[in-house]
């Protein structure tokens, strides 16, 4: 499962509209909203569709085991994207904590510039 590429199925699911009333003052349930070739907007769903290894599956068609392993790839994925920006941020504060220690050490020396 190397080539794991994910085409109309965000980790969010899609996009969803807020509810809103109809002419009776009720309110109706959220429809996805999709986009069509041409950009045109439709409240037709899209099948969600995954290629692994240059072949493509509707996710609708999995078994359930294929679906919990998808979820488990997606969240796994979450989670990496989510751990390496906490990474970035971390090295970035590092530079600055030693940045400052620097500054700290040539002031006590009398050296600062």
């Amino acid at each position: 499962m190397d080539n794991f590429h994910c085409v109309g199925f965000g980790l969010a699911g899609p996009c969803i509209t807020p509810p809103r009333p109809n002419l009776w003052g009720s309110r109706l349930p959220p429809r996805p909203i999709v986009t069509d070739d041409l950009g045109f907007f439709s409240h037709r769903k899209k099948m969600p569709i995954i290629k692994i290894d240059e072949a493509e599956y509707n996710v609708d068609h999995l078994s359930d085991e294929a679906k919990a392993q998808l979820a488990s790839i997606q969240f796994v994925d979450a989670e990496l994207l989510r751990l390496n920006a906490l990474v970035a941020a971390l090295q970035t504060s590092r530079i600055a904590y030693a940045n400052a220690l620097n500054q700290a050490l040539l002031e006590k020396q009398g050296l600062s510039s």
